[in-house]
């Protein structure tokens, strides 16, 4: 896997990295929450899907634990569904999953590219506002979405990504 890398561009982030993979494997990564959980939050904070429905319109639900047992919970609206692209909302939520809209959200775009391993795998986040986007990253975003996909080489590597 290769290093994220980040461009920020006024209400806009974007990570790039690469990943030894087929796009259907990356795909399945995002596809099923059994594998999302496995990557989704970095390291000592695993995320749990409570709720994930993957088609249009359809949401997610889930958390990450820390530690200590804190939880901070969040939400996805799924807008668009179009391998190998998807667009989804992503944001706070409280412990029922409903939206906090007090807090930063923004909507995502993952793609990837290639034909054959690496794969390139594109995340974009536009916030509402620069403002939005500089309390996430004083938040740790960066650091944070960096240490989570740090772990999707280990998830590739186990074969629960092949569909074997």
């Amino acid at each position: 896997m290769s290093t994220v890398k980040y461009v920020r561009d006024g209400r806009k982030l974007t990570a790039t990295f690469e990943l030894d993979a087929t796009v259907d494997q990356v795909w399945r990564l995002f596809e099923e929450p059994q594998l999302l959980e496995q990557w989704w939050g970095p390291p000592g904070w695993p995320a749990t899907f409570s709720r994930f429905e993957f088609a249009q319109g359809g949401e997610a639900r889930y958390h990450m634990t820390g530690p200590d047992g804190t939880e901070s919970h969040g939400w996805w609206t799924f807008n668009h569904i179009d391998f190998p692209t998807l667009t989804f909302t992503d944001g706070f939520s409280d412990a029922e999953g409903v939206p906090d809209l007090t807090m930063p959200y923004s909507k995502c775009t993952v793609t990837m590219d290639g034909d054959s391993s690496p794969v390139r795998v594109t995340f974009e986040s536009v916030y509402d506002s620069e403002a939005d986007l500089d309390r996430v990253t004083e938040m740790g975003f960066e650091e944070g979405f960096s240490a989570a996909v740090s772990q999707i080489p280990r998830v590739l590597a186990s074969g629960t990504a092949s569909g074997a």
